[in-house]
């Protein structure tokens, strides 16, 4: 029988894609959703982050667990914390969670709480600590894109963007694997670019001219807040390009990708070619 994994967060970028590589690799998919009213990929189980009581439910029978957390959700630390414990109640065997790179520099940030929770668990685990994603000029950024240009206060920083169908494939690939059982990866693409890299790579794959705008930290934002973006989510923003890219911070290049997958991480101009 093949074994069952519920995925949390597949509506979004990375669940999706997660769910989708392991459909590939033969695994049963089941899909969190806060209602089952919605039409899905894959079968679905409701399960609420405010309501505690779905969890059990949703855990039934699950060999595996994919926890995508959603942004902005320090006040959702305990509920996870819950999830977990039940997991290891309903005798879950393997915990994948997506992190965030460097996460375990700060013991007391968001992801690297959850991390030592699941730790404790004794459930095996692996943690996924990605690089910005190259997809988040196909979805946050998407609107100035569209408009021809990269507005990103970051400088002449540089980032190891990666692709979230590289974490997926990574995902799939160490699922049940005694091999990447309690292990930690970093993920990054192959080579750390610039805004002004990003522009003109964008520029050649699209057949257009993509201007890279280097807006000062409070012209981003003030374009933030005029999008209607909360306080919580631009200030967050404006951290993590004006400071964790611009100074470099998140320049690192590691290669795990290609190490568990045995396949070179997407680079960006492959990636910008399935941007048309």
């Amino acid at each position: 029988m093949n074994k069952k994994v519920l995925v949390l967060g597949a509506s979004g970028t990375v669940g999706s894609a997660v769910a989708t590589a392991l459909s590939n690799k033969n695994y049963e998919v089941v899909v969190a959703t806060r209602s089952t009213n919605r039409q899905l990929a894959h079968p679905s189980v409701l399960l609420d982050y405010q309501r505690p009581e779905t969890f059990a439910t949703a855990l039934e029978g699950m060999d595996g667990l994919f926890i995508v957390m959603p942004n902005f959700a320090n006040a959702l630390v305990p509920a996870f914390h819950q999830l977990i414990d039940l997991a290891k109640e309903k005798k879950v065997q393997h915990i994948q969670f997506l992190s965030a790179i460097g996460a375990d520099a700060n013991p007391e940030g968001l992801h690297r709480r959850i991390e030592l929770h699941i730790e404790a668990s004794g459930i095996a685990y692996t943690f996924l600590r990605p690089n910005f994603f190259m997809q988040n000029f196909l979805t946050f950024d998407k609107p100035n894109l569209d408009k021809g240009v990269i507005f990103l206060p970051t400088g002449e920083g540089k980032c190891s963007y990666i692709d979230v169908r590289d974490i997926a494939n990574v995902a799939a690939t160490a699922f049940f694997n005694a091999e990447h059982s309690n292990k930690a990866y970093t993920l990054t693409g192959p080579k750390a670019i610039s805004s002004a890299e990003i522009a003109s790579i964008f520029s050649a794959a699209l057949g257009k001219t993509i201007k890279n705008i280097n807006p000062s930290e409070e012209e981003y934002v003030a374009a933030l807040e005029a999008f209607g973006l909360p306080a919580e989510a631009i200030e967050t923003n404006k951290t993590l390009y004006s400071v964790y890219i611009r100074n470099g911070y998140v320049a690192g290049i590691a290669d795990d990708v290609e190490q568990v997958t045995g396949q070179a991480a997407v680079s960006f101009e492959e990636f910008a070619k399935t941007a048309i």
